[in-house]
Formats: C-alpha cells, sequence, structure tokens
C-alpha cells in the first residue's frame, strides 16, 4: 500500500499527514484574502494566534517568491496576483491559445498583418501566441515577449475590463514603480478602454507603430488581449477596417471560451484617439 492510499484509508476522517511550515505558509495567505486590507507581520501573527518569530521566515520566503507585496501606502503587505496567474496557466492557456490560433492564422491571412495574444503575469503582460504575417515584410512579436502592463494597448485594455476587484488588487502592484502621472495616464486610457472595449494606441515600444488590441472573455471574465500592431496592410486596409476584424475574432474566440452571455460587434467610424460608442461588448 502505498502512502497515498494510507492517507486515504483512515475510517475516521481524521488527518494522517501534516506539514506544518506549509500549513504556516497557507494560514498567512487565508489570512490576507480575508483581510479587509493590507496587514503587517504583526497583525497577521495576532490573526492566527501565532507568535512573529514563527511566522518570520515563512512570510519573508512568501515575498520573496512573489506571492505577497508591499502595499503602495507603507501600511503592510497585500497578496500579489500571482496565485491567480498559477491557476490561470497550464492546460487553461492552453485552452486558450488552442481556440484563439486557428482564429489569428484568419486574421493574419484576411489582413496581412501579423497579431498576438497576451495574457496577464503579475504586472507584466506575456506574449503566449503570435501569428506572423503571409507578407514578406512584417512586424510580429514573439511568444515569451513580456512587457509592464503600463506600457501597451494591451493592458490598458486588460486592466480596464478587469472585474473592480481584481483592479483593486492589480493598482498598487502597477504603481510600484511607475510615476504619479504615468500610472494616472495609464488609469484614465484603461477606462476609456474600460467604455469602449476596445483601445487603438501609438505603440509605446516601437514608434511608427499602432496597437489595435480587443478583449478575449472566457466563463469568468477577460482571458487575454488579441492584438494586431499596426503599420501597413499590405491589402490597402485602414485602422478602421482592421479593428473591426479584430474585434469579430475577439468575440469569436470569445464565444467559443464559453464566455457568459451575448459578445457582440457594433459597427463603427473608428478613429486611432476615440470611438463614439462601444466596439466589443459583452451582453449579460
Amino acid at each position: 500500500m502505498s502512502v497515498f492510499e494510507q492517507g486515504n484509508s483512515s475510517a475516521t476522517g481524521a488527518r494522517q499527514y501534516h506539514a506544518p511550515a506549509l500549513e504556516k505558509g497557507l494560514d498567512i495567505l487565508e489570512a490576507l484574502a480575508e483581510a479587509d486590507g493590507p496587514m503587517t507581520l504583526s497583525a497577521v501573527s495576532k490573526n492566527l494566534s501565532r507568535s512573529m518569530n514563527e511566522l518570520f521566515r515563512m512570510f519573508q520566503v512568501l515575498i520573496d517568491r512573489g506571492y505577497l507585496a508591499p502595499a503602495l501606502d507603507g501600511t503592510g503587505y497585500e497578496l500579489s496576483t500571482k496565485l491567480l496567474t498559477i491557476a490561470r496557466s497550464s492546460h487553461v492557456l492552453r485552452q486558450f491559445v488552442n481556440h484563439a490560433l486557428p482564429h489569428m492564422r484568419s486574421l493574419a491571412e484576411s489582413t496581412e498583418l501579423a497579431c498576438h495574444v497576451s495574457a496577464a503575469a503579475d504586472d507584466q503582460l506575456v506574449v503566449i501566441a503570435s501569428v506572423d504575417a503571409p507578407a514578406a515584410v512584417n512586424f510580429s512579436v514573439r511568444p515569451g515577449f513580456r512587457s509592464h502592463m503600463t506600457s501597451s494597448a494591451a493592458g490598458k485594455v486588460l486592466f480596464g475590463l478587469e472585474t473592480m476587484d481584481m483592479r483593486d488588487r492589480l493598482s498598487p502592484i502597477l504603481k510600484r514603480n511607475i510615476g504619479d502621472q504615468k500610472w494616472s495616464d495609464f488609469y484614465e486610457s484603461a477606462e476609456e478602454a474600460r467604455r469602449n472595449g476596445f483601445s487603438i494606441a501609438q505603440s509605446e515600444i516601437l514608434p511608427g507603430v499602432t496597437d489595435i488590441s480587443g478583449p478575449v472573455f472566457d466563463e469568468l471574465g477577460i482571458k487575454g488581449v488579441l492584438t494586431v500592431p499596426f503599420m501597413h496592410s499590405g491589402l490597402g486596409l485602414q485602422i478602421s477596417q482592421v479593428s473591426k476584424l479584430v474585434a469579430e475574432k475577439c468575440a469569436e474566440i470569445s464565444r467559443e471560451l464559453g464566455a457568459k452571455g451575448r459578445v457582440t460587434v457594433d459597427r463603427l467610424s473608428l478613429r486611432p484617439t476615440a470611438m463614439s460608442q462601444p466596439l466589443l461588448k459583452l451582453v449579460r
């Protein structure tokens, strides 16, 4: 009989195995998850009825591994988004990519422009899949490329269309390494993306490129962002035409991923900096 079989053979249901260090770490995470705001080590120890010396090393490891992050106002620590990132990884992301790729290939062929999808990883966006344009010359972003969430149109869409609870958790993490003015500009742009359901903005990474980014939803909410870096379409398409095609692909992928409600695409006359009404909506 294996140790796993032994562990499941208790007639009384009592726990037969204990991992004290792991349990301390889980207790810390759960205490912070249930808290109304940031907590210091002292507050956590009082909450758990454990001494600070008993929790200090585990607390520090959780900080070093990125599970806890200092609050922006310096009042203690709070959960980072790392647990969410782990929960959304592996087979879940593979499923996302498998559904997205056929639509991305179709988009690249119909526009002669490259495209990629990004997902969140703490305060960054990571490109998880890309498709090159069939044109001889094109600009594309490779899988694995990382950028700070505040530095791209995709980041504005992802943050803007997250739940308010998730935005509250992300905000202090995103603010840490940028100035007040950049945060204010980003937040305003994210609010615009939330209203429009889309973002069309000049790339902060490559001059001369306009990023056209739309949200992809699953049954839980926003899953990732589909982006076309627009320079010049070999077919002579305008930004407004490419934006409509991106929105259509976002809606198709979202429906395949089980997005709740009805994802609709509105017909618009788009401008790179503003829109008169939402391009992509999730109607519940």
